[in-house]
């Protein structure tokens, strides 16, 4: 082939390129085909348009600036073609690895690109002018455009592996048929005339490989004019509706034998198209019958009709279905063919289990709350009842609260004028002695009336610690004893030598205890300040200071009171029976017949004497 053919031709190229990929462009610019597609052409016209003038100059290499056009188109027209090839094939939708393919594809090309644009004189004489023989300085470029070329091969067979598993319908598969033939058969060529033959010095580098992009482009371009791809014909369109629905289709023909259906009912009777086509329709059902009837009542009346049926699943579980029976007619009315179309009704009737389950359950969940309303009103009426009750109770509560208070009160008044009734009577008792004791000299010096002063002094101290006791049935006998010793000191019975000692283990008694207790102490204490310093001048000994104990024990229940002094002691020869006084003898009296206990008198350096009497007598 002469160099000015090989211009002529490379120039139609370039223009047919253009024209096609301009075409399809401006045919609809908003589809990702079209505009790859149009890419694609621009990459193979580049290609083509360098090798115009650079065949045809004196000039050796005189087309440089042209030939560099034909090396970008050469080397990027893999990449391009990869790409519309995978959306035509619907791969890069959803293929990650499909786009770091492409990418690493594109590295690979850009730079031998830049390679090559650096390094153009050179690589024209090697690459265009000699068979494909590689200078050892230029064999890694020739290897590395090889790979890059396998690259990309390698891909678009990847491609088309896909897109024959997603293939649904014959026009799908026509459509898949058609570029996988045309693009091999033109890969074929392209590398045989200018890769197989020139690299084993059959024919020299004849150049020629860009004109082969003619075949593809111009069954394209032959498509788009007679067959009218590109575009979504209602034949196209209708199969891969069909081919891509996910419901139960049969196309029956008006006896009832099945010629096509789709993907979706073929996994759902999990058997290949060609065990399904040519059977008859109701042998696919478990009620073969109820299919026919419904077959012939359809032709019958003419109109669609729907029915509820199982489908036979291999493996034994038969598959509840909806399906109606369309009846596809001519223009006379004639039956030409039935449809089938169908929905797998599993779902929907676990969905319908699920609401009738929740209906289910909101009934339960209505009756029970319900119930709790009614529970609730009984209750109410239930606390209604025990709130006016416990209102009642209440009130009844606060009156008698009221009454004893008003009782209580009522006590406080008498007890306190019960108080002052007895001090007064206890005040009029002692100023009748005073009184008679203050008209006879002879009285004034008696101690009898003195001594019966103090004892009503005593009685009245009990009555008075009684009353300002928090509780009036106990007298705080502690503070009882503290007051009496200093009564005594206001009377002048304990001078300024005198030292006592109370120790006292219960610090509370009862009233009716109290009180001969307390007189008890009376007597023992004024023994102690009246006999001890006399009975010692008597007896010749000398009492510098007077020591007196009074104590209260308790031990198992039994009570000691200890009355103690380091006085003279007791006379020689002392009886209780042969005494002319009466103080200790009362002591005796009250021990016995008051507290129910025991008296016990002793003399040793001093008058230690014992009372004892049990718990009960203070219970």
């Amino acid at each position: 082939m002469s160099p000015s053919v090989l211009s002529v031709l490379s120039l139609i190229a370039t223009l047919a390129y253009l024209q096609i990929g301009l075409f399809v462009l401006f045919k609809n610019m908003a589809v990702e085909n079209n505009r790859w597609f149009f890419l694609f052409t621009i990459t193979l016209a580049l290609w083509a348009s360098g090798l115009i003038i650079f065949e045809t100059s004196s000039i050796p290499f005189a087309g440089y600036t042209l030939f560099r056009l034909s090396v970008v188109g050469g080397i990027l027209f893999p990449v391009v073609l990869v790409k519309y090839l995978a959306i035509e094939a619907g791969s890069s939708q959803n293929a990650t690895y499909h786009k770091w393919l492409l990418k690493f594809i594109a590295l690979i090309a850009m730079c031998l690109l830049g390679f090559a644009m650096f390094n153009m004189e050179l690589f024209g004489q090697r690459l265009l002018n000699t068979p494909m023989q590689f200078a050892p300085s230029f064999f890694w470029f020739g290897v590395s455009y090889l790979g890059y070329l396998v690259i990309a091969l390698s891909a678009i067979v990847l491609i088309f592996i896909e897109w024959r598993h997603r293939v649904k319908g014959k026009l799908e598969y026509g459509h898949y048929l058609f570029f996988r033939n045309l693009l091999g058969l033109t890969i074929l060529a392209g590398v045989v005339v200018d890769l197989l033959l020139p690299f084993w010095g059959v024919i020299v580098n004849l150049n020629i490989a860009h004109l082969f992009g003619l075949i593809p482009v111009g069954f394209i371009s032959f498509g788009l004019f007679q067959q009218k791809w590109f575009s979504l014909t209602p034949e196209l369109a209708a199969d891969r509706i069909v081919g891509h629905s996910q419901k139960i289709v049969f196309f029956c023909n008006p006896d009832g034998w099945i010629f096509k259906t789709n993907p979706y009912t073929l996994n759902l009777l999990a058997v290949s198209e060609k065990e399904l086509l040519g059977r008859s329709l109701a042998s696919v059902f478990t009620d073969p019958l109820l299919i026919l009837q419904t077959l012939h009542h359809s032709k019958g009346i003419g109109i669609p009709e729907e029915i509820d049926a199982k489908i036979l699943n291999p493996n034994g579980d038969p598959i509840p279905v909806k399906i109606l029976f369309l009846l596809v007619k001519d223009s006379f009315s004639d039956i030409l063919g039935i449809i089938v179309y169908g929905n797998d009704q599993r779902e929907t009737i676990a969905l319908e289990q699920e609401v009738a389950q929740k209906k289910e359950l909101e009934l339960k969940m209505a009756k029970l709350g319900e119930e709790l309303e009614n529970r609730v009103m009984e209750k109410n009426t239930e606390l209604s009842k025990a709130y006016k009750i416990l209102q009642a109770q209440l009130l009844e509560r606060i009156q008698v609260e009221e009454k004893i208070k008003a009782d209580a009160e009522e006590k406080e008044l008498l007890i306190m004028e019960i108080h002052d009734r007895v001090k007064e009577n206890m005040g009029i008792i002692i100023s009748l002695i005073r009184g008679q004791s203050a008209k006879s000299p002879i009285l004034s010096k008696c101690s009898k009336l003195a001594e019966l002063e103090q004892k009503i002094k005593t009685i009245l101290l009990i009555h008075d610690n009684m009353y300002f006791s928090t509780i009036y049935s106990q007298v705080d006998f502690g503070r009882f004893v503290y007051n009496l010793v200093a009564l005594h000191k206001q009377n002048g019975s304990i001078d300024i030598d005198t030292n006592y000692t109370i120790e006292l283990q219960e610090p509370f008694l009862s009233y009716h205890v109290a009180l001969p207790v307390g007189l008890i102490i009376n007597e023992l204490l004024t023994n102690a300040l009246v006999h001890g310093r006399q009975n010692g001048r008597k007896m010749g000994r000398s009492i510098p200071k007077l020591n007196i104990l009074i104590g209260l024990t308790v031990k198992n229940g039994i009570y000691t009171l200890v009355v103690k002094d380091n006085g003279s002691g007791l006379p020689k020869n002392f009886s209780m029976k042969t005494l002319a006084t009466n103080g200790l003898p009362l002591v005796e009296i009250l021990a016995k017949d008051q507290i129910g206990g025991t008296f016990e008198i002793t003399s040793d350096e001093g008058v230690h004497a014992v009372v004892k009497f049990s718990q009960n007598a203070v219970s």
